[in-house]
C-alpha cells in the first residue's frame, strides 16, 4: 500500500492527489476524477484478493477526503492555513521614496498658484412638499 505524507499528523491531500500546493481547481477536479476512475469499484477490473479491495478502497477514501477539502475554498484556505505550511518567501523590495522637500512657503504648491481652501459646509434638508 502506497504511504502518504503527512503534515502535522494529518494527511497530505495535495500529496494523495498529486499535486502541488499553487494547483488551480480544474488540476484538482482532474487529478481527482483520475484517482476516481482507477480506484472506484465500478470502473476497474475484480480485485484479485480482498486486500486488493481493501487498498483500493482506502486509496479511493482518501481521494474522496482530499478532494472534499482542496475542491471548497473555504476549507482550502483554513487547511493551508493550519497543515500545509508555506515556504518562507523573500522579502518585498520597497520602492525608493523621492525626497521630501518642504513647500518654499505656507500655501504655495508645487505646481504654484493658490491653495485650495475648503470652508464648513452648509445643508439644508429637503422640505416634505404635499401632492
Amino acid at each position: 500500500m502506497e504511504v502518504q505524507r503527512t503534515v502535522g499528523g494529518f494527511p497530505d491531500y495535495y500529496s494523495v492527489l498529486g499535486l502541488d500546493p499553487q494547483a488551480s481547481p480544474g488540476a484538482i477536479a482532474r487529478a481527482y476524477r483520475s484517482l476516481l476512475r482507477r480506484h472506484h469499484p465500478d470502473t476497474r477490473h475484480p480485485p484479485e484478493s480482498v486486500e486488493d479491495a481493501n487498498q483500493h478502497a482506502v486509496l479511493l477514501q482518501r481521494a474522496m477526503e482530499a478532494h472534499a477539502v482542496l475542491a471548497d475554498p473555504i476549507r482550502r484556505a483554513r487547511y493551508d492555513r493550519e497543515h500545509h505550511p508555506h515556504p518562507v518567501l523573500p522579502p518585498i523590495p520597497q520602492p525608493s521614496a523621492a525626497p521630501f522637500r518642504p513647500a518654499s512657503s505656507p500655501g504655495s504648491r508645487p505646481g504654484g498658484g493658490e491653495s485650495l481652501s475648503v470652508s464648513p459646509l452648509r445643508w439644508d434638508p429637503p422640505t416634505r412638499r404635499s401632492i
